[in-house]
C-alpha cells in the first residue's frame, strides 16, 4: 500500500506547500491515507449449487483419443485429456541364440555372420536404433547397432564382449521413426 502523504495549503498565498513551516491558520490536506474500518456489512445472497465433473478411463483405439486417455463431463460440455502416442511401436528382444522372444511389428530375428539381423514389418531405414544387452538377464560386453545392407526392414546388431572380440549375447533393440 502507499504510505500516507500531507501537504499543507497555505492561507496567505493560497500555494500547496509541502515541507516547511506551517502558520496555524494553514489548512492540512492528506491523501493515501487509511482511516478506520467500517461496520460490518449484510451476507450476499447464497450462491448457485456447484456442479460435478465425472471422468471415465478411454482405452487405446477411442476414436476422440486413439491412445487412450480420459473423458471428462460436465454442465458446459464434454472435455478429453488424451495419452500421447509411445515413443516407439517398434521393438524387439532376441536371445542369444538370435531366437525373437517378443516383440512389436518385429517380424523375426537370427543370427548371421558377423551377428544379429531383426526384420520389422514395414521399412526402417530412416530411421534411428538403440540397442542394449541383456535379453533375459544382465550381461557385460558391447554392441552396435545400424541399418541392414540390402535390406530396408532389418537392423543388424553386434554383440562383443568387454575386449571387443565377437560374442553372443541377448538384447533389446527399439527403433525410432
Amino acid at each position: 500500500m502507499t504510505p500516507a502523504r500531507s501537504a499543507y495549503v497555505c492561507t496567505e498565498t493560497s500555494r500547496l506547500v509541502y515541507t516547511g513551516k506551517c502558520h496555524p491558520r494553514d489548512k492540512r490536506l492528506t491523501w493515501n491515507a487509511t482511516g478506520p474500518r467500517g461496520p460490518k456489512g449484510d451476507n450476499g445472497q447464497p450462491g448457485l449449487d456447484g456442479h460435478s465433473v465425472t471422468s471415465s478411463p478411454l482405452p487405446s483405439g477411442d476414436p476422440n483419443c486413439p491412445d487412450g486417455g480420459s473423458k471428462f463431463t460436465s454442465v458446459s460440455g464434454v472435455t478429453y485429456a488424451c495419452s500421447g502416442p509411445p515413443a516407439t511401436r517398434l521393438w524387439a528382444v532376441v536371445n542369444a541364440a538370435g531366437t525373437l522372444l517378443r516383440g512389436s511389428h518385429a517380424t523375426s530375428a537370427s543370427a548371421v555372420s558377423g551377428g544379429y539381423e531383426v526384420d520389422f514389418d514395414q521399412d526402417i531405414s530412416q530411421c534411428s536404433y538403440q540397442a542394449t544387452l541383456g535379453a533375459t538377464q544382465a550381461e557385460i560386453g558391447e554392441l552396435g547397432v545400424g541399418p541392414r545392407t540390402g535390406n530396408p526392414s532389418s537392423v543388424f546388431v553386434f554383440t562383443a564382449n568387454s575386449n571387443g572380440a565377437q560374442a553372443a549375447h541377448g538384447f533389446n533393440l527399439a527403433v525410432y521413426c
